[in-house]
């Protein structure tokens, strides 16, 4: 009886560790992504890169990787100083899933605009963050920036046959179709 005891007792842990983020914790996530905005709105790459953790993992929308809040300032700096010099970000969503108490998930949705010569374009996409909660300060540890595609059907596969014969041939496979039905790459 015991071994189901502690069996028990671990499976409440565990429950408890994937709790919902308290509401202090919540509005403190949600103020990390409000000052994201704010930052960003202000060209202000040193104050946004305080929003990450010292050893922080980033990559961008054109998959661009660094480690660390010094070259995530650099960066950032960097793209303030060109294609982001007049750009403006708003944070449309944020959906926080809490992994334990110091550490938490995020889903930002974003809608950003003034970006290089495409200024009066607006462009979105989402950021899946992790954030850990360092000396009661909430930190984005892992961050990942995916920009959102026009709506696009997805890709079909279609059977062809490979030659006249069908049935005396190997068919061939078409890992992508095109609308019309005809096979635009062929394994």
């Amino acid at each position: 009886m015991g071994f189901v005891k502690w069996v028990f007792a671990g499976a409440l842990l565990a429950l408890a560790s994937t709790a919902d983020a308290t509401p202090a914790d919540d509005t403190a996530i949600r103020d990390v992504e409000a000052a994201q905005a704010t930052t960003w709105n202000a060209h202000d790459a040193h104050g946004l890169a305080q929003l990450f953790a010292p050893d922080a993992d980033v990559i961008d929308v054109r998959a661009s990787q660094w480690h660390g809040r010094d070259a995530t300032e650099l960066m950032i700096a960097q793209a303030f100083a060109s294609v982001f010099a007049k750009s403006h970000l708003r944070i449309d969503a944020v959906n926080i899933r809490s992994l334990s108490p110091d550490l938490a998930l995020a889903y930002v949705n974003w809608t950003i605009t003034g970006i290089g010569s495409a200024a009066d374009v607006a462009r979105s996409g989402i950021q899946t963050q992790v954030l850990k909660k360092v000396d009661d300060r909430w930190l984005i540890l892992s961050f990942q920036n995916t920009s959102a595609m026009p709506d696009r059907p997805q890709p079909t596969v279609i059977t062809q046959p490979a030659g006249k014969h069908e049935a005396d041939k190997p068919k061939r496979r078409c890992i992508v179709g095109n609308a019309q039905g005809g096979c635009i790459v062929g394994g």
